[in-house]
C-alpha cells in the first residue's frame, strides 16, 4: 500500500557519482518554477523520471537528512550513508515527507508590489518583526505571507519565503521566494553578492567624504548583548555610502547606503562606526559622544516640539532593490499589484508623506527574455494609496551608469528587475521636518530709513537680530569688541582696561582714515556674525518659522544671495527726509551723513537688489501697513521654500534625483522662487 504520507519519486541514474548526497542535489535542482513532474508509474504510486522535479526543488542539507532518516533505496537496498556511491544505471528511490509550515497564517496588511510563479517583490511596513523568534512567536511578517501566499504552507520551518530580513523597525523592500527552488536560487545570488540593495538612512551630521565605502567587520558587542559592533573577530561586511543631501547646518544628512554583505543591523551599526548614527535609533546613539556635544541631543532644543517631528525608530528604509530573476520564464508582465482591503484607497497618514504622490506608476521599461535585448511592450499603470513604487524590468543594459546592473549579472543579458520604493510618512516627514529652517530674513537700508522701526513693529511676531544693538554690546565695557580694539590700539579708543569703547572717537577717526576702518570691521565683523548665527541656529532649534536680522552694512559686507541664502528686505525713505530726521534724532551734521553715506551703497542700487522693498516716506502708521504687506510677502516665500524641499525630496523618494548641493534654497533658485523684486506699498 503506498505511503501516502511521502511523495516517492523513482529514477534512473545513468551516469554514476561519487557521493549519494551531491548526485541527488544536483538533480533536485533540476526542477523548474513551474514544479512539472515527471510520470508516475503503476507500482506503489511512485513517479518515475531522470531529475527530482516531481518533489521540487531540495537543499544538500535536507538530501542528508532524508538518506540518514532510510527515505533513499538504492537497487531496493535503503541507503544511509550521504557519502555511498552511486553505481552507473542504479535505480533510486527516494521518499520526500510532505512539507508543512509550523506558522499559522495570520491577518494584517501586506503591500505587494510584484508577485509571479516563483517570487514576490513587497514593501514591509515598520514595526513588523520579519520572522519568529524569541519573545515574538506570533504577528511576524512570515505569519501574513502564509495568509497572502497560501503556497508557503508547503515550505519547511519558521521561515516561509523569507530569503533575506530587515530588522523590526526598518520598511522597504523585501523579496521573498514562493517555492523552493526559488529561494535555493535566490540564496545563492545573494551569497555571490549579486543581488543589488540600497537604502535610504538619515543620519547625524553630514558624512566627509561624501562618498565612501565601508570595510569593518561585524560581531556581537561584547559589553552589549543587544548591540552589533565593529570588532576584529566579527564576520566581514562591507558597505558604500553617498550623500544625497547635507543640511547647511550640518546637523544631519540624507544618505543612500549600499551594502555587499548582509550581517546583522549592518547599515546602523557602519553609520554609527564612522559618527555618523542613525536619526532615531536609540540602539547604536552612543551617549558620550552626545555629552561631549560632538553629537546634538536632539535636533530640536525643545523636547515637546521634538516629540511632535521625531518617530520612535530608526530613519531607515529599504529604498531600492535590483536582482536578474532565476526563472525568467514566471516572469509576470501583467505586473499584478495586490493590496489588502483594510490599506487600499485609504490614504491615511502611516503611508502618505510630504511631498509624496498617491499614484503607483509600474512600468516595465525594456523587458526581454533573450540575450538580444529586443524590447517588450510591458506598460501598466495602477493607482496605490499613499505611495508612488517604480518597477521596471529591463534587458542588457551596458551603458548604465550605476553599478547596479554590474552587481545583479546583467552581463548575462537576462531580465532584470529593479524596484524603487518611496519610504513612509514617517520617514519623509522626518526628513522634512529636519530640513526646514527658519527663513533667513536680512532688514536693511540707508541710514536713517526707518530699520530699526520697522524691525520693532516685526518683533511683535517674529525673533529678531540687530546688528546695531550687537555692536553697542561688543562696544560696552567687558564686550569682545572693546578688549580687541584695545589691544591692536592701545588707549586710543578705549582709554582703560575694563571701559567701554568711545564711540565718538573710534568714529571720527574711522571717517577719516579708510585703512583704519576697514581695521577696525575686520576685528568687528566676525564677532557679530558670530552672535548672528548663534541667533539663527536658536530659531531653527525651536522650530520658529522666521530668523529677522537688521543688518545695515549686508550688500556692502559681502552678503549677496550667491554666497548666502535669505530674503532681503530693504527700507526705502527718500534722502531729504532721512536727512532732516538724522539732524534732528541723532544730532548728525551734513559732514558725518556724507561719512555714513559713503560707506554704504547708494540707496537706489541696494533697494534695486533686495527681494522686497518697504516704504517709509509716511508716518508710523504706514509703516505698519508695509509691515503687515511685507509679513504675506514673507509667508508667501516660506511656503514657497518649503514646497521646493518637499520636491526635491519626492525626487529623491522616487528615484528621480541624485547628489544636490547642500542647500535646498540655493538649488531651486532664490531669484526664480521669490520672483523679481517688489515694492510692499504698490
Amino acid at each position: 500500500m503506498p505511503d501516502t504520507a511521502n511523495k516517492r519519486v523513482r529514477f534512473n541514474a545513468e551516469e554514476g557519482a561519487a557521493r549519494l548526497d551531491a548526485f541527488l542535489a544536483r538533480h533536485a535542482l533540476c526542477g523548474t518554477a513551474s514544479g512539472s513532474c515527471p510520470e508516475k508509474t503503476a507500482e506503489n504510486g511512485a513517479e518515475r523520471g531522470t531529475a527530482l522535479a516531481g518533489v521540487g526543488a531540495l537543499s544538500r542539507e535536507t538530501i542528508k537528512k532524508l538518506i540518514r532518516a532510510g527515505k533513499v533505496m538504492v537497487n531496493g537496498t535503503i541507503t544511509m550513508s550521504p557519502k555511498a556511491p552511486v553505481p552507473a544505471g542504479a535505480e533510486i528511490e527516494l521518499a520526500v515527507p510532505a512539507p508543512s509550515s509550523s506558522l499559522a497564517p495570520e491577518a494584517g496588511p501586506l503591500r505587494i508590489l510584484y508577485r509571479d510563479a516563483a517570487l514576490a517583490v513587497i514593501d514591509k511596513e515598520a514595526g513588523l518583526t520579519t520572522h519568529p523568534a524569541p519573545g515574538r512567536p506570533e504577528g511576524t511578517l512570515a505569519h501574513r505571507l502564509l495568509l497572502y501566499f497560501p503556497e508557503l504552507a508547503a515550505a519547511e520551518g519558521p521561515r516561509p519565503g523569507i530569503v533575506h530580513r530587515l530588522d523590526k523597525d526598518t520598511s522597504g523592500l523585501m523579496l521573498i521566494a514562493l517555492n523552493e527552488a526559488c529561494r535555493l536560487a535566490l540564496a545563492q545570488r545573494f551569497a555571490e553578492r549579486n543581488i543589488f540593495k540600497e537604502y535610504l538612512a538619515l543620519v547625524y551630521g553630514v558624512p566627509k567624504p561624501p562618498t565612501g565605502r565601508i570595510n569593518a567587520p561585524i560581531g556581537r558587542d561584547p559589553a552589549h548583548k543587544t548591540r552589533m559592533a565593529v570588532t576584529a573577530s566579527g564576520r566581514p561586511a562591507e558597505s558604500a555610502y553617498r550623500v544625497l543631501y547635507a543640511d547647511p547646518a550640518g546637523r544631519f544628512a540624507l544618505t543612500a547606503v549600499r551594502i555587499f554583505s548582509g550581517r546583522t543591523h549592518q547599515v546602523r551599526v557602519h553609520m554609527h562606526y564612522i559618527g555618523h548614527p542613525l536619526v532615531g535609533d536609540a540602539l547604536y546613539k552612543d551617549p558620550r559622544r552626545v555629552a561631549s556635544g560632538k553629537l546634538p541631543a536632539h535636533p530640536f532644543s525643545d523636547r515637546k516640539l521634538a516629540d511632535t517631528f521625531m518617530p520612535g525608530r530608526q530613519m531607515l528604509h529599504a529604498h531600492r532593490l535590483s536582482f536578474v530573476h532565476p526563472f525568467p520564464e514566471a516572469l509576470n508582465h501583467t505586473v499584478l499589484r495586490e493590496q489588502s482591503p483594510a490599506v487600499a484607497g485609504t490614504g491615511d497618514g502611516a503611508s502618505d508623506g510630504p511631498g509624496v504622490g498617491a499614484f503607483c506608476r509600474i512600468s516595465c521599461r525594456s523587458t526581454s527574455l533573450s540575450a538580444t535585448g529586443t524590447d517588450a511592450d510591458a506598460d501598466a499603470s495602477c493607482r496605490i494609496a499613499g505611495r508612488s513604487t517604480a518597477f521596471s524590468v529591463t534587458g542588457d543594459r551596458a551603458g548604465d551608469d550605476t553599478d547596479a546592473g554590474a552587481a545583479s549579472g546583467l552581463e548575462t543579458g537576462e531580465p532584470e528587475l529593479c524596484f524603487v520604493c518611496p519610504p513612509p510618512g514617517d520617514f519623509a516627514g522626518c526628513a522634512l521636518s529636519l530640513a526646514r529652517r527658519a527663513l533667513r530674513v536680512v532688514l536693511t537700508g540707508s541710514p536713517g530709513c526707518g530699520k530699526s522701526s520697522l524691525l520693532a513693529l516685526f518683533a511683535e511676531g517674529m525673533p529678531v537680530f540687530s546688528a546695531d544693538r550687537t555692536v553697542t554690546e561688543l562696544y560696552a565695557a567687558g564686550g569682545d569688541a572693546a578688549y580687541l580694539l584695545r589691544a591692536r590700539y592701545g588707549d586710543r579708543f578705549v582709554p582703560r582696561a575694563g571701559a567701554g569703547v568711545d564711540k565718538k572717537v573710534l568714529g571720527d577717526a574711522m571717517r577719516a582714515d579708510a585703512g583704519l576702518r576697514r581695521e577696525v570691521e575686520a576685528l568687528v565683523h566676525p564677532l557679530v556674525n558670530h552672535a548672528l548665527e548663534e541667533f539663527r541656529t536658536a530659531c531653527d532649534a525651536q522650530c520658529l518659522p522666521f530668523a529677522v536680522a537688521e543688518i545695515p552694512l549686508y550688500f556692502e559686507t559681502g552678503g549677496k544671495r550667491d554666497k548666502e541664502d535669505v530674503v532681503t528686505v530693504g527700507v526705502y525713505c527718500p534722502f531729504p527726509i532721512r536727512r532732516e530726521r538724522l539732524m534732528r534724532l541723532r544730532g548728525w551734521s551734513d559732514a558725518v551723513i556724507a561719512g555714513m553715506e559713503s560707506w554704504q551703497w547708494p540707496e537706489d542700487k541696494k533697494t534695486a537688489a533686495c527681494d522686497v522693498v518697504a516704504d517709509n516716506s509716511g508716518c508710523l502708521e504706514d509703516l505698519a501697513k508695509e509691515a503687515q504687506r511685507v509679513t504675506v510677502f514673507l509667508k508667501e516665500a516660506r511656503t514657497a521654500r518649503d514646497a521646493a524641499l518637499a520636491r526635491m525630496f519626492a525626487a529623491f523618494w522616487d528615484g528621480r534625483k541624485e547628489i544636490v548641493a547642500c542647500s535646498p534654497e540655493r538649488s531651486v533658485g532664490m531669484r526664480g522662487r521669490f520672483g523679481p523684486r517688489r515694492n510692499a506699498g504698490a
